[in-house]
């Protein structure tokens, strides 16, 4: 290996490979939710640092996934190291401080198509003329079609073109993080002072922001500064404000004063563009059919698009061969599709609910009443009927012959702590929309 990143490619190659091979310890699921945003930082001494997107994951990833990451490194450099995790700088970086360009969000490398086509212009509206171009703008879509891509592109585009002015990027968990420590230590007006200085706010999934008072108060009064002084504000989230359940009111009311711009799933052509792109960026050639095959089979997430381009080119590098019509199917053999039976759909998303909690289907189904095996029950009911819009009766049906009153109480439970537990909304979000990008 010619570096210390090829280490770490190569690591990661070995954990996508254990997805692939329904390895025990690693599932698609698992990946996609926990580790599939882990970046490389440094390697001094005997210690590989390893950066993460939150102290949340930071403390789920050191304490479930510790030990497997240093079995991955051992398999790859023949010796064993320690492992370290940082997070991925301040997400919100103050206005004097340096930013971090990400050289892959721009418009340039967006694709854009019949999906999002109306999302794209307004962003570069916003970008070319921030503060008097659809203030604010509000940018909703599933999870996976490109919403954070654009948000950053308008940051760098800004950043490149008016360079005196403060902008900011923020996702919404780190907004609320650094809300609750400067609360703690009695610096919320230094909290004030560095948002509300900002000529550009970005807030990138509003819909996690939490229901305490002061949160949502804080974006209240935040937004009031910034629109009052017509400042640019651009949200993103996975639903228009309107069904933003846990919003306040008056905040859906000013989400709504601008431009509202949906991003839908891109279309086959889109798809195309999409892989073609991921694999120019290689240096990856890719035929025809196998592109037209990918694009087919997986229809909903542009990240699972780029995924399937990345696993496709690790595995081909591994085995030495052409990427043909028999890779790609291996590639995607474990993916649900929208053609599947519901019985095998069904199947499935209880398999990847039971590999995240680490437990059998048996104990899914089972009348086992331990804590974790109840914890994962009820998170099975919510994905059946989430995902699948499934009855009460054919939920219990599923589960072990539960009856409908079963099933409706751990469902209200479920949503109650939903309601009432934000790193519990967003595990259960992430897992959500895992499994959804596996259709």
């Amino acid at each position: 290996m010619d570096s210390v990143s090829d280490v770490f490619d190569s690591v990661m190659s070995l954990i996508r490979t254990d997805c692939e091979n329904s390895n025990e310890n690693m599932t698609p699921v698992v990946y996609n939710t926990w580790l599939n945003d882990l970046g490389f930082s440094q390697f001094e001494g005997n210690t590989f640092t390893l950066t993460v997107p939150s102290e949340f994951k930071k403390n789920i990833i050191s304490e479930k996934f510790g030990s497997y990451l240093k079995s991955k490194f051992t398999q790859a450099l023949g010796f064993e190291v320690d492992l370290e995790f940082v997070i991925q700088g301040d997400a919100a970086k103050a206005p004097d401080s340096e930013p971090e360009e990400d050289e892959d969000f721009t418009f340039e490398s967006f694709v854009v198509g019949g999906s999002n086509q109306f999302a794209y212009a307004a962003c570069r509206s916003v970008a070319e003329n921030p503060g008097s171009a659809y203030n604010p703008l509000f940018i909703h879509g599933r999870s996976g079609v490109g919403k954070t891509h654009l948000l950053k592109a308008i940051e760098n585009r800004i950043r490149k073109t008016r360079p005196e002015m403060n902008v900011c990027y923020v996702n919404t968990e780190s907004f609320t993080n650094e809300l609750i420590k400067a609360i703690q230590t009695n610096r919320r007006y230094q909290f004030h002072e560095k948002y509300r200085s900002f000529d550009v706010l970005l807030i990138d999934d509003i819909q996690f922001i939490q229901i305490s008072e002061a949160s949502q108060e804080e974006i209240f009064n935040t937004f009031n500064e910034l629109y009052g002084s017509k400042r640019q504000i651009v949200f993103t989230s996975d639903k228009p404000p309107r069904d933003l359940a846990t919003l306040d009111e008056r905040l859906k009311t000013r989400f709504e004063w601008g431009l509202l711009a949906d991003i839908n799933v891109p279309d086959f052509s889109t798809r195309v563009a999409i892989i073609n792109k991921k694999a120019d960026a290689m240096d990856f050639e890719i035929p025809q059919d196998v592109k037209e095959f990918l694009a087919s089979r997986l229809q909903s997430n542009i990240r699972q698009l780029e995924g399937a381009v990345n696993n496709l080119h690790a595995r081909c590098e591994l085995m030495g061969r052409s990427p043909d019509m028999e890779t790609a199917t291996l590639i995607i053999s474990d993916i649900i599709t929208e053609n599947q039976p519901v019985s095998v759909r069904k199947d499935k998303i209880i398999r990847a609910v039971a590999d995240y909690y680490n437990i059998s289907v048996d104990d899914i189904t089972g009348q086992s009443r331990s804590a974790n095996v109840s914890n994962a029950r009820q998170v099975a009911m919510y994905a059946l009927r989430e995902i699948l819009g499934m009855t009460l009766a054919d939920i219990g049906s599923s589960l072990g012959g539960r009856s409908h009153a079963t099933v409706n109480y751990n469902l209200s439970q479920m949503d109650d702590k939903i309601r009432d537990d934000y790193q519990f909304r967003r595990s259960i979000s992430d897992l959500i929309q895992n499994i959804r990008s596996q259709q």
